[in-house]
């Protein structure tokens, strides 16, 4: 079956029809995971295990990259921290059913369960739902130092840029200001 010269033709050549600048998802996911900067890999992002950094001392990220950012990291503790307790809930069963252990033991071991994983895991979170923020929203040319997370990629000059230069941190506007 032929196509009509109005009707778009298929895809023909390997290469896909987008290339998205910047790590790919795979690594960028792998990155947050790890406590790292989603887009350059840069470490030492929190200067307490509460308190992050603004933006990626490498690249310039900034890691609250629209107002009520965070919620999303919220989300993903409370997702966890519930999945953890519903398992450890359903092992204690278990071992209630099957053992001698006083149900106070159990109820005590989760309530501390309870208490303790969402702050463990809070940094984890922040950093592995920037990272999914950025496969969803990926990153726009005046975010980052494109020389740092993708030498390849020369980002299109727009009104924002002043010249064709790569935009560096340096050359963000502060936005505190």
């Amino acid at each position: 079956m032929s196509h009509a010269e109005w009707q778009p033709k298929p895809h023909q050549t390997p290469e896909p029809r987008h290339v998205r600048p910047g790590p790919r998802i795979p690594t960028m996911l792998g990155r947050g995971l790890r406590k790292k900067c989603p887009a350059c890999g840069q470490g030492g992002l929190f200067r307490r295990w509460f308190t992050i950094s603004e933006r990626c001392p490498r690249c310039g990220l900034k890691f609250e990259r629209i107002e009520g950012h965070w919620i999303g990291a919220i989300g993903m503790n409370t997702i966890v921290t519930f999945a953890t307790l519903l398992l450890l809930l359903i092992v204690g069963l278990v071992v209630l059913l099957n053992s001698e252990v006083s149900r106070w033991a159990v109820t005590v071991f989760l309530m501390i369960v309870a208490v303790t994983v969402p702050p463990l895991i809070d940094p984890f979170t922040r950093t592995f739902w920037t990272a999914i923020d950025l496969s969803m929203r990926p990153l726009e040319a005046h975010e980052v130092d494109w020389t740092v997370v993708d030498p390849s990629f020369v980002p299109p000059i727009d009104g924002n840029t002043g010249d064709g230069d790569a935009l560096t941190s340096e050359a963000l506007p502060n936005e505190d200001q």
